[in-house]
């Protein structure tokens, strides 16, 4: 009979804390952050001003207060600073991307940009440049985590 190599969590480690009790809250406050920020640009006249790249950086400090302030548990869950990580880029990216695919079918004229940009600058950012780069930084994260077993600390 083979024997399991799976070790039960540490009695150190609190007994509700996993990736559910300690992601879910956040992912759902972010995805209402995102959520509101949608709101806004469509109330907004679908335009990506001064007031929605506060707001962005308004969900970007709320990733870094989760992130800070939850460190030592999201150290003790396999894999969780990852998971947080990938799933901000997710909800947050893909708000934008969702948001000006919209606009798009439906032939908005916030897209269209009169210089250089093959859309309005306003929306550059959001959809080409925020995705790429943030999936670099991702990426690394995931080297690294993986390399670590998943736990980086």
């Amino acid at each position: 009979m083979a024997t399991s190599t799976v070790k039960p969590p540490s009695p150190a480690v609190h007994a509700e804390l996993n990736a559910r009790s300690l992601l879910l809250p956040y992912v759902l406050g972010l995805t209402l952050l995102c959520a509101l920020l949608q709101l806004y640009i469509v109330i907004d006249g679908n335009r990506i001003g001064v007031v929605a790249q506060l707001l962005t950086a308004g969900v970007a400090l709320y990733y870094a207060a989760f992130m800070f302030t939850r460190r030592r548990r999201l150290g003790q869950v396999r894999f969780a600073r990852l998971v947080a990580h990938a799933t901000t880029y997710a909800v947050v990216n893909t708000s934008f991307q969702l948001h000006a695919a919209i606009l798009g079918f439906v032939g908005s004229e916030a897209l269209r940009d009169q210089g250089y940009l093959p859309v309005d600058s306003g929306w550059f950012g959001p959809t080409f440049a925020m995705a790429g780069f943030w999936g670099v930084g991702l990426t690394i994260h995931a080297i690294a985590s993986i390399a670590q077993r998943g736990f980086e600390d």
